[in-house]
């Protein structure tokens, strides 16, 4: 619900102050719901938020290939494309730096997100 009322008004707010920047700041936001999803699932050992931080940051990176980037010039748009490249390359060589932090160790299974844990 949070998430849903937090775009509603960011977007609200863009679009009244700053409405050429109204799509990419709902980007950004969306973006840092994916890093705290993440970053939930990586620390706390859940999938559940591991799998939905990543699943946002496509959603994310759909959006703004397709829609906020469409209106930019050409020369913006390379810009703005090697950038983004820059950054899943990035976040690809920190995800799997981190990668053994949630793997299960030996014979432990991967805590989920409602099974009965001790």
């Amino acid at each position: 619900v949070w998430f849903v009322y937090s775009s509603a008004e960011l977007y609200r707010a863009l679009n009244l102050y700053l409405p050429e920047f109204a799509t990419g700041g709902l980007s950004v936001l969306w973006a840092v719901y994916a890093l705290a999803l993440l970053a939930g699932g990586i620390r706390y050992r859940k999938k559940p938020l591991r799998m939905t931080g990543l699943a946002l940051f496509g959603v994310v990176a759909a959006k703004a290939i397709f829609l906020d980037l469409a209106r930019l010039p050409s020369l913006y748009r390379v810009l703005a494309f090697l950038a983004m490249g820059l950054l899943f390359f990035i976040g690809a060589f920190a995800y799997m730096r981190v990668e053994q932090l949630f793997r299960p160790r030996d014979g432990e299974p991967e805590r989920g997100g409602g099974g009965h844990e001790a």
